[in-house]
Order: C-alpha cells, then sequence, then structure tokens
C-alpha cells in the first residue's frame, strides 16, 4: 500500500478556497454556517480553521449555507463582486441594445430628416 500524499507548504498548490474572507463578507459566522451547512462542531472548526482541506461537498455545502455560487467559494469575495458587476453590466449593455434595435429604424429616419 502507497502512502497518503500530504501537502507541506511546498507541495500545496497555490490556491485555495477563501471560505473565512466569504465569511467576513457575508457577515456570516462559523457557529451560523456549521448550522446551516448541517456540520458538526469540530467539522467546522476544522473546516474553518484549515485543517481539513476542501472537497466538492463541503464547496457545495458552504456555498448553499452562504447563499453564493460554489465557484465563488474559489475566488476572493472582490474578485466574485467585480465579475457579479461586469455581468450586470454586460446585460444591460445587451438590454439597451435590443431596445436601440427595436426603435433603431425610426430614429434614423427621424436624425436623418433635418439634412
Amino acid at each position: 500500500m502507497g502512502r497518503k500524499s500530504v501537502d507541506t507548504p511546498s507541495s500545496a498548490p497555490p490556491w485555495d478556497w477563501f471560505l473565512n474572507e466569504w465569511m467576513a463578507s457575508t457577515g456570516v459566522n462559523q457557529t451560523t454556517l456549521r448550522d446551516r451547512a448541517g456540520w458538526s462542531k469540530a467539522s467546522a472548526s476544522n473546516i474553518c480553521s484549515g485543517k481539513t482541506g476542501y472537497s466538492k461537498r463541503l464547496v457545495n455545502e458552504a456555498a448553499n449555507a452562504l447563499n453564493i455560487q460554489p465557484y465563488e467559494l474559489l475566488m476572493h469575495p472582490d474578485d466574485a463582486m467585480a465579475i457579479r458587476q461586469l455581468r450586470k453590466d454586460a446585460l444591460t449593455v445587451v438590454e439597451h441594445g435590443r431596445r436601440l434595435e427595436d426603435v433603431g429604424p425610426n430614429v434614423v429616419r427621424m436624425a436623418g430628416a433635418g439634412k
């Protein structure tokens, strides 16, 4: 049987999840997160302190408890909020473009009428 690989500071991936930053950003403390996610007190402590690494299941449970998308836990809240804002702005531009298409021919005729 082979030994399990253990991440040391030199072999640990350069990324991690941003659970504690999201907790701070959303104003959710460890007790509330634990209750919402259905974790035991010991599990929540190990998860929040980084003693337990994240897994797909934990990411999904934490994201649900924090009312965010699972992929957002893998980025800093500031980055996720910037992406949310960019998406919102892009949708606004698309909607504005659709409205211009609806009135476009009339606006073009009116603009050219004075020439």
